[in-house]
Formats: C-alpha cells, sequence, structure tokens
C-alpha cells in the first residue's frame, strides 16, 4: 500500500511538473511574440530617426544648389533683372538692343528682340545669350546687312518662366 501512494504520489507531482511546463512554455512563447513585436516597434523608430535625421542633412546640403536652382527660373517680378541682364551683354558686345513687349502665354514667355551691329558681335551676344541660365529657344532669327552694320530680329522664347502671379 506504501508503494502504491508514494507511486501515486510521484504520477501526481510528475502530472504536477508536466502542467507547470506547458504554462511556462505557453506563457515564454506569449512573452516572445510580445517581445518580438515591441523590437519591431523599436527597429522602425530608430529606422525613421535615422531616416529623419538623412533627410534632414540632405535638405540642408542642397541647399545652395536649391538657391541656384531657383535663380535659373525667371517670374514677373523678375523679369526686369532678365531685361537687364539683355541690356548688359548688348552693352558688352556693342550692339543697339531694340525690345518689345513681352507676352505672357501659360508657362512661357515671349519676347521680339531687335539687333544692330558689326556681324561678329551680334554673333557673341547670340552665343552669351544661348548661354544664360535660363531655359530659352531662340524661334527666329533673320540677319540683313545694312551698310557696314548689321541688322536683325529674332523670337526668344523663355521657357524657365514662372508665371508668379497667377
Amino acid at each position: 500500500m506504501m508503494k502504491k501512494r508514494v507511486a501515486l504520489t510521484i504520477f501526481a507531482l510528475n502530472l504536477l511538473a508536466l502542467a507547470a511546463s506547458v504554462t511556462l512554455i505557453f506563457l515564454v512563447r506569449q512573452d516572445m511574440g510580445r517581445t518580438m513585436a515591441a523590437y519591431q516597434e523599436f527597429y522602425a523608430a530608430a529606422r525613421l530617426k535615422a531616416n529623419t535625421e538623412l533627410w534632414r542633412l540632405s535638405i540642408e546640403e542642397s541647399q545652395p544648389a536649391r538657391a541656384l536652382m531657383s535663380t535659373a527660373f525667371i517670374g514677373r517680378g523678375s523679369l526686369i533683372r532678365f531685361i537687364e541682364e539683355l541690356e548688359a551683354l548688348a552693352r558688352t558686345n556693342e550692339i543697339e538692343l531694340n525690345l518689345s513687349e513681352p507676352s505672357f502665354s501659360g508657362e512661357s514667355l515671349r519676347l521680339s528682340i531687335g539687333v544692330k551691329g558689326a556681324f561678329s558681335k551680334i554673333g557673341r551676344f547670340l552665343i552669351q545669350l544661348e548661354n544664360l541660365p535660363y531655359a530659352l529657344t531662340i524661334e527666329q532669327l533673320s540677319l540683313s546687312a545694312s551698310g557696314s552694320d548689321w541688322v536683325g530680329s529674332l523670337a526668344v522664347v523663355l521657357v524657365s518662366f514662372d508665371d508668379e502671379d497667377n
């Protein structure tokens, strides 16, 4: 009888140990899921912080390039500056310059320009006009001799026009 009682006690203790082990395994698995979720949230937050810092640095470093890029666009407010640049090019190349009233159409500006001067100086003016930091197209160009000078007209379309007033 004593052996039966000891065997029954051992069996009961084994069942109790088995139940404790199963409960422990269940709790560990549950905690592992929560631990992995917390780790993933931490990792995502750390990556977001790192990416945000990289974006901030990129924006700061690109400031000079963005400032330079903004000068390549002309709006109604900076149109006078563009016309003054054309007049300065004409003075540098010693040619006469006649500008018509600019016409605005959508995202471009059309300007008719009359020139008078030596052929080589008009050619140099055209090269310098082409090398201005604006997206422009010379749509029409005509030159003819007039005594010792040449007279010409050209139609320029400024594609890098930003109509700020619209």
